[in-house]
């Protein structure tokens, strides 16, 4: 149980509800990184390389999973990101995480 000001927060298991809170988290990633890059993006399999690995790193670094960050920073998806969407809301956020 963590306190502070004005809440106590406990942690609990979710249950069936954690597998649907994280797809819920997925999707809103992917809905946000489709929404900025599907404009700018032309190439179809780039976009999703990109928007896969933008909502992988992103549900990695949320969980802590410093394993799988460090995996993803390998991937192809971390190169696109750099080449074509560093200018970007997303492409600035995920630095940040990639940097950690």
């Amino acid at each position: 149980t963590v306190y502070d000001d004005s809440y106590m927060y406990e942690e609990v298991p979710l249950g069936v509800l954690q597998e649907e809170s994280w797809q819920r988290f997925r999707e809103t990633a992917e809905r946000q990184v489709l929404r900025e890059i599907s404009e700018t993006i032309e190439d179809e399999q780039i976009r999703r390389v990109m928007t896969d690995w933008a909502v992988c790193m992103n549900a990695a670094y949320f969980s802590g999973d410093h394993d799988m960050m460090n995996s993803l920073k390998n991937e192809p998806g971390r190169e696109y990101w750099q080449k074509y969407g560093s200018g970007t809301f997303w492409g600035i956020y995920l630095q940040m995480m990639d940097e950690e």
